[in-house]
This record gives C-alpha cells, sequence and structure tokens, in this order.
C-alpha cells in the first residue's frame, strides 16, 4: 500500500503543472495506472456524484493521499477534465466551511424585483439560510441603467452593514444586476466593503439581443416606452422602485458597444475576488461533443452530457437572437467575468431557481443546492 502523508496542495499544483500531457499507457492503450489503482484512486474511480458534491468527496479522500496525486490527478483530467482537477485543488486549499462567513447580498436583473416571484426562488435562499448564511437580497429599479440601479442599491447596502456589524459583503448578482455590482465596486468606491462578486448570467460583454433591440427604438419613443416600463414595475414586478424607468437606458446597458465602454470605466478592484457562471440551454435540450467543448467545466454534468436543459419557452426569441451557446438571454461566452467557474446546465431562469423544484430530473441540476455550495465555497475562501 502506498504510503499516505498529509496533502500539500501547492505542491499538488505545481506537480499538475509539470506533468506530462500525454499519460503513460499500457500496451492494450489503457491509463498505465487504471490495470492496478491505487487504494485512494480506486475510491474515486467509485465516485458516483456529480459538480460541488464530487469535488467535495473526491477532495476528501485525495487529502489522505498525498502520494497517490499523480496518478489520482491523470485519472481525473482524462475522465472529468482539467476544469474539475482544478476545483478539487481549490477545495483541498481551503478551510473547511460550512457556509459564508460574511452576509450574502442578492442582486436581481432587470424587469423584475424581490416581491414578484420572478427573482431568486425562495428554495434558494432558504437553503442557504438553512446552512447558518446571513442571506439579504436588495431592490433596484426594475428598469434604468447600472449607474442608477448601484445608487439606489448603495444605501440599502449600507443598512445591512450596520444592522449585521459586518465590515464586509458577499454580492450575489443575476443578469444586469451583475453590472450593478461592478459600478458599485468601481465606480462609487465600494471596493473596501465588498469581499466576494458571484455573478451567473450577467451580460458583462453585452448581448446581440440588446444591438438588436436598441436599433430598433428610436429616441422619440423615450417617454412611451418609460410609461411602459413604469406600469410594468408597479404592476407585474411589484417594485417600489418603479417610477424611476429609463427603458433605453437600461437596454442601452447591455449592448456590445455600452459593454466595451462600462468595462474599461469600471475594472476589477484589487482585494475584491470576481467569480461568474454562465447557463447553458437548448431548444432541443441537445448539445453535441464540439459544443460542450467550448463552453469549459460545467457543474452538476449529467450522465449523458448531450442532455442539456430545455429552454423555457419565454426565451425563445431571446435564443435566437443571442446565437451560439446561451441560456436564453445571455451568451456563455458573455457571462464570462473574473474566475469563470464553468456554464450551469440551465436557462435564464433556472439561475435563480424560477423554473425547477429540486433536481431537474433531465440534467440534474438542483438550484438550491448549487447556492448552498456557493455559499460554502465562499466560507472556505475567508468570506
Amino acid at each position: 500500500m502506498a504510503s499516505r502523508t498529509s496533502f500539500d496542495p501547492a505542491q499538488a499544483q505545481h506537480e499538475l503543472a509539470h506533468a506530462d500531457a500525454t499519460p503513460a499507457r499500457t500496451a492494450a492503450g489503457a491509463p498505465a495506472h487504471a490495470a492496478g489503482a491505487s487504494p485512494a484512486l480506486a475510491q474515486i474511480q467509485a465516485v458516483r456524484s456529480s459538480g460541488w458534491a464530487a469535488v467535495e468527496e473526491i477532495a476528501a479522500i485525495a487529502r489522505t493521499a498525498r502520494s497517490e496525486w499523480p496518478g489520482i490527478a491523470t485519472w481525473l483530467q482524462d475522465h472529468r477534465g482539467n476544469g474539475f482537477v482544478q476545483e478539487v485543488l481549490a477545495e483541498l486549499a481551503g478551510t473547511p466551511s460550512k457556509t459564508a462567513k460574511l452576509p450574502i447580498v442578492l442582486l436581481h436583473g432587470f424587469n423584475t424585483g424581490p416581491g414578484d416571484g420572478m427573482s431568486f426562488a425562495d428554495a434558494v435562499k432558504d437553503g442557504m439560510r438553512g446552512d447558518g448564511a446571513l442571506v439579504f437580497e436588495v431592490t433596484a429599479p426594475p428598469f434604468q441603467t447600472p449607474a442608477e440601479r448601484a445608487k439606489a442599491i448603495a444605501p440599502q447596502l449600507e443598512q445591512i452593514l450596520r444592522k449585521t456589524g459586518a465590515s464586509k459583503l458577499n454580492l450575489i448578482a443575476h443578469s444586469l444586476g451583475g453590472l450593478d455590482a461592478r459600478f458599485l465596486i468601481s465606480s462609487l468606491g465600494w471596493a473596501d466593503r465588498i469581499a466576494s462578486l458571484s455573478t451567473l448570467g450577467t451580460p458583462h460583454h453585452g448581448t446581440p439581443t440588446a444591438d438588436l433591440v436598441a436599433g430598433a427604438m428610436p429616441a422619440a419613443a423615450k417617454p412611451a416606452l418609460d410609461s411602459v416600463g413604469r406600469w410594468v414595475g408597479k404592476h407585474v414586478n411589484q417594485n417600489p422602485m418603479a417610477e424611476n424607468a429609463d427603458v433605453l437606458g437600461t437596454v442601452g446597458s447591455m449592448t456590445s458597444g455600452e459593454a466595451k465602454r462600462f468595462n474599461a470605466a469600471n475594472p476589477d478592484r484589487p482585494g475584491v475576488y470576481y467569480q461568474s457562471w454562465a447557463g447553458l440551454s437548448t431548444f432541443d435540450g441537445g448539445l453535441d461533443d464540439a459544443e460542450l467543448a467550448q463552453v469549459g467545466p460545467i457543474h452538476d454534468r449529467p450522465a449523458d452530457p448531450r442532455r442539456a436543459d430545455r429552454l423555457h419557452p419565454a426565451l425563445y426569441l431571446g435564443a435566437l437572437t443571442s446565437g451560439g451557446l446561451n441560456d436564453g438571454a445571455v451568451p456563455v461566452d458573455s457571462a464570462r467575468w473574473g474566475n469563470y467557474r464553468g456554464a450551469v446546465m440551465g436557462d435564464h431562469f433556472d439561475l435563480i431557481g424560477q423554473d425547477e423544484e429540486g433536481a431537474n430530473p433531465r440534467t440534474g441540476f438542483d438550484p438550491a443546492a448549487f447556492y448552498r455550495q456557493m455559499a460554502r465555497d465562499l466560507g472556505r475562501r475567508g468570506f
């Protein structure tokens, strides 16, 4: 039996980075370690869970088997991908934590509000709270630019800091809420009060849909559009900030041209941890290997990766105009920012738990479990 010592993630990362990219193989063509797997590797090969659950389970095994890491890493790269190996290494480098140490604040996207049932699902919030996390949700105008929305959010964050006595906050933002958060951090001077920003389906690099819609809306239509926006915000979104409406500005903030300007004006700030996820969904619920290869690591990958999520019908038009791989509203490539954690098998609504109760029987994606793991991961990173 191989000797077992404590695991050094830094050394393991060094070995992984300098290892031969082509694993040694037997005459039969199988990886050399497969025929006589080491004890720890045999346990890892038997792991049937996916996503973060698999990361945790495999890291727990690897932690007791430092000397077996080269074989473990090679097998994981072959069978789960390099992105998964990096997640295991990050888990090994962190400290045990059941949930986030700092308060979590949820930021919603546009055309919604905390009271309309179309923002973060109760199951998502309750799951994190059940683990002991302090979870809050703020309100932003449903139809406004990131700059105006961030200004409306700031006083609410100040109140949360006073209420909890915390020195910093963890922000989790969906869709346009991610741009609100970035403006808050970079342009409103909040970098010293924000520990982390996690974005899901945020159009960091704009969307083709916004380009199309913005080009079709003349400036002369602004009064009428804002009137409609106020009515929708008040009666549909039930958002108390509905009167502050700028529909053209909202759409314009998500165009590819404005995204370039916004990104240049709002660079990431030192000391803030940025991470992101994309959503991935299709009309027929199928993806081929070439499409999957463009996405990167996928959490909660189904047994058959081609069993992708099926789009909600309300997102069909957005998917058609987005082009390429997307969640029905935001292209996968546009959602990448900071530490890109991969694509989730779900559409733009699934990312906040609005289209699922429990795990999706087709893909296995469970929004409540996903957010619980996100909060735990933030705690492991010291946040």
